[in-house]
């Protein structure tokens, strides 16, 4: 009996419309190259620069393209003892080319000639960016190259009467920061960008104190006495995220504002608000921006009958069939503001922001 059991064990097969089960291979990027992802991709203004006489402007462009074969110029570089690539439209680098040197007829130069000419052509811009990012730049060759797929920072290129192009750069980790920092310089300072989030907002009454041993004896039909409370007082305080509040009128079963949000002081109740001017006169509401706010990172969300969730123990699979790649949403206070891809950073793990706000 023992026999055909074992034998039945090993001849059974799985059912062929059961699905394979194998863990998710995650991206893996260091701690270091995570800081520089977050320093070059990060909300800000184009930057509009002066190169060569023309007005470019520059965005960070998520997720660098594909550079279609033959139409792109890497450009190898040093700047001090780091080397860097940065890769641009062939027609970009030939229209700079006939600038440096109208007379040219023979064929495009060699790779160190081209970049010689380049480096002369760009001296005073070339000679900026050194001021700015601490070091010797050098162009050592200017090559048509096949693929772009390892080039992990990208631009996207307008400038007047040309197409839109596209630019990419293979820097280390330490001056692709320092590029995101002149990026961030050249943007000037952005305009605040608010989200359009539900936040918490209570309406306060009254405050008092109570002991523990008040509180445990309490019962139905007691009445709890408020601090400082008056015959005939009509003010509620209608407090926005626990930071910022308003006095507000009662008016049925609602309420109408007699003053705008400002920032609650550290009184013994906070009832009593102080209000910054700004330069305009109006109370200053900057303070805003620092409301808290809980992101969620959800992976999937599903309903199940309550018999299959009894049923879970450790080691059983939920099937998300709508998931077909480790990938999330961002939920900040319920409100759906944006996807993301799950990555491994260094010993942890990390969201990489896909899609935020308006293009959510």
């Amino acid at each position: 009996m023992h026999q055909r059991l074992a034998a039945l064990g090993k001849t059974r097969q799985r059912p062929s419309a059961e699905p394979a089960v194998s863990a998710v291979r995650l991206q893996a990027i260091g701690a270091a190259d995570a800081m520089a992802l977050n320093a070059f991709y990060r909300r800000r203004q184009p930057a509009k620069i002066r190169i060569a006489g023309e007005e470019f402007v520059l965005s960070a462009l998520w997720p660098p393209p594909a550079m279609e074969a033959g139409i792109a110029t890497a450009i190898d570089f040093k700047l001090g003892a780091a080397r860097g690539r940065l890769c641009l439209t062939r027609a970009l680098l030939e229209r700079w080319q006939v600038r440096a040197n109208p007379g040219i007829t023979a064929g495009p130069p060699a790779a160190v000639h081209a970049a010689l000419l380049l480096e002369s052509f760009l001296r005073e811009e070339i000679a900026w960016l050194e001021r700015r990012l601490g070091g010797a730049i050098e162009l050592v060759a200017a090559t048509s190259i096949d693929r772009t797929d390892d080039m992990p920072f990208a631009f996207s290129v307008r400038t007047t009467g040309q197409a839109d192009g596209v630019c990419l750069l293979q820097v280390d980790a330490e001056l692709a920061i320092k590029i995101g920092r002149l990026l961030d310089t050249a943007s000037g300072t952005p305009a605040a960008h608010r989200l359009d989030l539900p936040l918490p907002l209570s309406l306060w009454w009254a405050a008092t104190s109570l002991t523990i041993g008040e509180l445990r004896s309490l019962q139905s039909g007691d009445v709890v006495m408020a601090d400082g409370w008056t015959r005939g007082a009509q003010a509620v305080l209608v407090v926005l995220a626990g930071r910022r509040a308003a006095l507000a009128e009662p008016i049925g079963p609602s309420g109408r504002l007699v003053s705008a949000p400002m920032q609650i002081s550290k009184t013994r109740w906070g009832w009593i608000m102080d209000e910054p001017q700004s330069a305009s006169g109006r109370p200053d509401d900057t303070g805003l921006e620092d409301l808290p706010v809980t992101v969620v990172f959800e992976l999937a969300r599903m309903t199940m009958p309550l018999h299959e969730v009894s049923r879970l123990a450790a080691g059983s699979i939920v099937p998300l069939p709508e998931l077909s790649e480790p990938t999330v949403d961002l939920v900040a206070n319920g409100k759906r503001i944006g996807r993301g891809e799950i990555v491994k950073v260094g010993d942890g793990m990390g969201v990489r922001i896909v899609r935020i706000a308006a293009d959510a």
